[in-house]
């Protein structure tokens, strides 16, 4: 099979695309955070209760404030070229996954121009750096499954594992992909040798924190028991599809939900201590209809937040934020909904169209309905943090979806 090449044209497509991408993730970023003086005065994320689980975030945070007292410039230097690479990351992807030089640059231009991973860049989250390591892995190992490579191989076995720290619901996306990996890697030229690399890669990553998270093999690591805990925060007589309680950090004093700030009334007491995953079970087994409708709760919640018009939020502290990013409220809300329905009609289509696509877009295939599975089994967030690396495989799908499927030069 031929090895796709941008050409010079489509590199200096590429160029300008990373251009673009920095442009506009830097300019918002200064603009919504008043030249890295104080937290950005919109959020796509807040602070989900995923990220409670994974090590990477906390770590990086207490470093940044090591680093420098100036803490939101600091972090604002890590992310926005990490959001910015991910573009790159995302259309070498596309272009090996579908091997069509229009498609993956239409895939960055979804990409760089994306409202969500635009307004994500400049918070203090995971979602940045969950979508660069998945990018990354999307292109390295579909690259190095089809002409190898040893030190590709070990670098990507590292990114998987550092997809899992920086958000450990995608482990349930890493390991088939590891796997599929792996069966791949026969067709290659020392393919085992590949194999091999990438899962030290992958346990080098992991295995340091999974020795200190459980003391020592000791006890259950803490992955473990949070994930009990978000299952049956997602299957119980109270839940609504969205996690317990009301966190000030994204409700409290200085935000208003824009189009309904109520709270359900279903919440967890506060104090009363979750039942294990048995509960949950029982909760499923007695109640099949009841939990049904609260996964098609969960998956809504997943695309468009716990509430319909969760898609964005604003800081409600008017004053202390800078006025040229809030005049741009409108406009930059009405774009992110266009994109997201662009991209998610376009997604199923391109998904569609895939049947007939060159073979190499496996690990496309299993992002699609892995991804969201954690969430769509117990619960989504408030907002759309869980959805944004997902957003990566929904944006090269509607890039084939759009021009990919038509015959004729790439």
């Amino acid at each position: 099979m031929e090895t796709p090449k941008f050409g010079r044209a489509g590199w200096f497509g590429m160029i300008a695309i990373l251009l673009l991408a920095a442009g506009l993730r830097g300019g918002y970023a200064w603009l919504a955070t008043d030249g890295g003086t104080q937290a950005a005065c919109w959020s796509v994320q807040g602070a989900a209760e995923g990220e409670q689980a994974s090590p990477a975030i906390p770590w990086l945070w207490t470093w940044a404030i090591h680093f420098d007292y100036h803490t939101v410039g600091t972090w604002l230097c890590l992310q926005v070229p990490l959001s910015t690479f991910s573009v790159l990351w995302l259309t070498l992807f596309v272009l090996w996954a579908f091997q069509r030089v229009g498609v993956a640059l239409l895939a960055g231009v979804f990409a760089a121009v994306h409202p969500y991973w635009i307004v994500n860049a400049a918070e203090f989250a995971d979602g940045p750096w969950a979508v660069f390591f998945l990018t990354l892995s999307l292109y390295l190992g579909t690259r190095t499954a089809r002409v190898g490579g040893n030190v590709a191989s070990f670098l990507l076995g590292i990114s998987w594992g550092l997809l899992v720290l920086v958000r450990v619901e995608t482990i349930l996306f890493v390991m088939p992909a590891i796997l599929w990996f792996v069966w791949r890697c026969r067709d290659v030229s020392g393919g085992w040798l590949c194999a091999l690399l990438t899962l030290l890669g992958f346990g080098n990553a992991v295995l340091p924190w999974l020795v200190d998270s459980s003391n020592f093999l000791q006890t259950t690591p803490t992955a473990v028991t949070a994930a009990y805990r978000h299952l049956h925060t997602g299957n119980n007589y109270r839940a609504d599809g969205g996690p317990w309680g009301r966190p000030s950090n994204i409700f409290g004093s200085g935000y208003v939900i824009f189009g309904d700030d109520r709270v359900s009334e279903n919440r967890w007491p506060v104090g009363e201590e979750l039942p294990s995953g048995p509960a949950s079970l029982e909760f499923v087994r007695t109640n099949p209809s009841r939990a049904l409708a609260l996964r098609f709760t969960a998956l809504r919640a997943f695309l468009l937040g716990m509430y319909a018009d969760a898609a964005l939020i604003k800081s409600g502290q008017e004053e202390n934020s800078y006025r040229p990013a809030l005049e741009l409220w409108v406009p930059i809300r009405a774009l992110a909904l266009g994109m997201l329905g662009l991209l998610l009609v376009a997604g199923f289509l391109g998904w569609r169209f895939s049947a007939h696509a060159p073979p190499g877009h496996g690990l496309a295939i299993l992002g699609l309905f892995l991804l969201p599975l954690p969430y769509v089994l117990s619960h989504a967030e408030y907002l759309v943090g869980p959805r944004l690396p997902w957003d990566a495989i929904l944006i090269a799908f509607a890039a084939y979806g759009l021009i990919g499927w038509r015959r004729g030069p790439a």
